[in-house]
């Protein structure tokens, strides 16, 4: 018998309250509650008599301040595959809070194709998936928007270099990227439904000329602690000498993790060219998580990076004329984001 909204979110009330949070199983079993729960919230075809805002407001606040205290309470070490696939529980526990945090009440729900309109000259016709096709995946986040309309308006110029993208998600960053002149994107994310939507959108916007989408799996680099089995990347598939550089990375909303602060910067170290003028660019939520954002901040140094810009954005950088932009980006409260500029610490690298 199918799940109704109600059974499984009086379950998973249940289970946040007697759930130990320091078991790693125990922890699992409720966020699959919620996982199940996303999904039943975003079939368009729920009645919204079903739930309101009252239980969306209720998963937002209690729902979320679970999910931060499980993951203080799990052991950082454990990322081992859970039951759901390759995900790692502490990336499940990622996933499913940026679910909630951007979920829309009832009648209020974004169409699955959004048109972003960055500049008179510049936009993007974006095919959004729902949360249960495509998890974290599923919609363009507002880092991945502040970092598109900062290409698209000239603020972030990343020249005609080939460029390749770390978590691309919907591809609206990749696609503006390469809509203001990038000699070639290589769009990468990891799941095949989040693969195949942004190989849609690249198609859609015209951009099948210098943008591409491709799988990587930040777990398959130099990091002792994370390691998959799963489908080689083509960027890897040559000898480790072959490896394609590139003098420009970008990624959005992609170290929303403490385990990400782990992950991304070993993927950095291999894929940027090893020249002075290489950069990195990247924008994050600042999402209150200041252990996390320093964390990443450290690691980034400790893998031989030096901070060459770093900018935090509020609405107040947005003037009278942008306000529907910052409306668009600014969804949610007290947002702020932070756009860091990498490049090479010449001191401990060495550069060609």
């Amino acid at each position: 018998m199918e799940e109704t909204f109600d059974s499984a979110f009086d379950s998973l009330v249940s289970g946040m309250l007697s759930c130990h949070k320091g078991d790693p199983a125990a922890v699992e079993a409720v966020v699959g509650q919620m996982e199940s729960l996303l999904k039943i919230m975003s079939l368009p075809d729920v009645p919204s008599r079903d739930w309101d805002s009252n239980h969306l407001s209720y998963l937002q606040k209690q729902g979320t301040q679970w999910l931060n205290a499980a993951e203080i309470s799990c052991p950082a070490q454990d990322t081992r595959e859970s039951q759901a696939g390759s995900l790692s529980l502490h990336e499940r526990i990622g996933i499913v809070r940026k679910g909630i945090q951007t979920m829309s009440p009832p009648g209020s729900r974004a169409s699955l194709a959004k048109k972003w309109v960055f500049t008179e000259e510049i936009s993007a016709d974006i095919r959004e998936l729902g949360f249960a096709d495509a998890a974290y995946g599923w919609q363009t986040w507002s880092g991945g928007a502040l970092m598109a309309y900062l290409i698209a308006n000239g603020t972030l110029s990343l020249g005609e270099n080939a460029i390749l993208e770390l978590g691309c998600g919907t591809g609206v960053v990749g696609i503006i990227a390469a809509k203001q002149g990038a000699k070639h994107v290589v769009m990468t994310d990891y799941l095949d439904r989040i693969l195949e939507n942004a190989g849609f959108n690249v198609q859609a916007n015209q951009c099948c000329e210098n943008a591409s989408v491709c799988l990587l799996d930040w777990r398959q680099f130099s990091n002792a602690e994370a390691t998959s089995t799963g489908p080689l990347s083509p960027l890897l598939a040559t000898p480790q000498k072959d490896i394609i550089q590139f003098k420009c990375i970008i990624g959005a909303d992609i170290c929303y993790e403490i385990e990400h602060g782990k992950l991304v910067p070993p993927v950095l170290k291999t894929f940027l060219e090893r020249s002075d003028s290489a950069q990195i660019h990247l924008v994050s939520t600042l999402r209150g998580d200041v252990f996390g954002t320093t964390f990443f901040e450290a690691q980034m140094l400790e893998a031989g990076f030096c901070v060459v810009m770093q900018k935090d954005y509020s609405p107040l950088d947005f003037g009278d004329d942008q306000q529907d932009i910052a409306r668009a980006i600014f969804n949610g409260p007290d947002q702020r984001f932070r756009y860091y500029r990498y490049g090479w610490d010449s001191s401990t690298a060495q550069l060609n």
